[in-house]
């Protein structure tokens, strides 16, 4: 006995209020034999992670005549005695958790004796809420047995004997943690603690980074969709006229244009009223007066086309002639 107190001084001494913890838990072992304390790390809500002082071990409850045991650990936070610590009941792998107002499905107690320690905690202490879940679990057990393939007994206890289980052997000291182990969890702990500013950044960083993908998501597909729009709009329009593609930006190109057009027009005509001359269809006058009228007219075409390509950039053959 004196090897556990010794260990549970050493265990409380991390607590603001260690005194009050350490008779509280003192007394609470004395009263239930079934119970043992430990030191083990607890998950909070919000992932944070620390090591606490848990008593834990076997509730003996009456049930309609018979005794059954109720697996529970009670876990102190530093804010013991002015908040009640964390109750589960823990059921075993051949039992369930019977949802009700005061223990949800994942174990976790909530009975009226812990409304009055916030109230009023002076006044309360581990025994008086061991004994307040001892008399609700009596009258509505927490835990009952998994049914039996062939059985549809609805027994709220955890055996389903006729003679109520043997009471636990009495509590055995626990294994007193060396110094090396206290060290080494407390190494543990603050190693988990600086970490949590790396995962937030890390967060943040893969955060930035998805706003950027999202935004050039965006951007990429607002161009695919204008360049689908465009094809679709194209092809709705089908293929353009030879005459529309021959034409320029400026109204200088076009009526460069349409020189260079009627020029070579007139050479044509020129060149069928030789053919014509040639073969007898026209007479030598009327073919030298219309070979001098056009004659005059490309000679005209072509002053302007010269004009034309000296005041812009052409390239070399351009306004050229033989």
């Amino acid at each position: 006995m004196d090897g556990l107190h010794s260990w549970l001084s050493n265990a409380v001494r991390t607590y603001p209020r260690k005194e009050i913890l350490y008779r509280h838990v003192d007394a609470l072992l004395a009263h239930y034999s079934s119970l043992r304390p430990k030191t083990d790390m607890y998950t909070f809500d919000d992932g944070r992670t620390q090591l606490l002082l848990c008593v834990y071990g076997l509730l003996p409850i009456t049930f309609r005549n018979s005794q059954y045991n109720i697996p529970v650990s009670l876990w102190m936070t530093d804010e013991y005695p002015s908040k009640p610590p964390i109750v589960y009941v823990v059921p075993t792998p051949s039992m369930l958790v019977k949802a009700s107002k005061h223990v949800d499905a994942s174990g976790l107690v909530n009975i009226p004796y812990m409304d009055q320690w916030l109230r009023k905690s002076e006044a309360c202490h581990l025994s008086g809420l061991v004994d307040a879940m001892r008399d609700l679990f009596s009258r509505d057990p927490p835990l009952y047995a998994k049914p039996a393939r062939q059985s549809t007994s609805d027994s709220p206890a955890i055996n389903y004997n006729n003679r109520p289980p043997p009471l636990p052997p009495p509590a055995i000291p626990p294994k007193i943690p060396t110094s090396t182990d206290s060290e080494r969890l407390r190494a543990t702990q603050q190693d988990l603690l600086a970490g949590e500013p790396a995962i937030r950044d890390e967060m943040k960083r893969l955060q930035a980074v998805r706003d950027v993908c999202r935004t050039s998501a965006g951007r990429l597909r607002s161009t695919v969709d204008a360049t689908q729009a465009r094809i679709d709009e194209l092809k709705r329009k089908g293929d353009p006229e030879v005459d529309e593609l021959v034409c320029s930006v400026t109204i200088v190109y076009n009526q460069l244009i349409d020189l260079v057009a009627e020029d070579n027009a007139i050479e044509d005509t020129i060149y069928h009223l030789h053919r014509a001359l040639n073969a007898g269809r026209i007479d030598m006058e009327r073919f030298l007066r219309s070979t001098r009228a056009l004659a005059e007219e490309q000679f005209m075409k072509r002053a302007l086309i010269e004009k034309i390509s000296n005041l812009i950039p052409m390239s070399p053959n351009v306004g050229r002639w033989p």
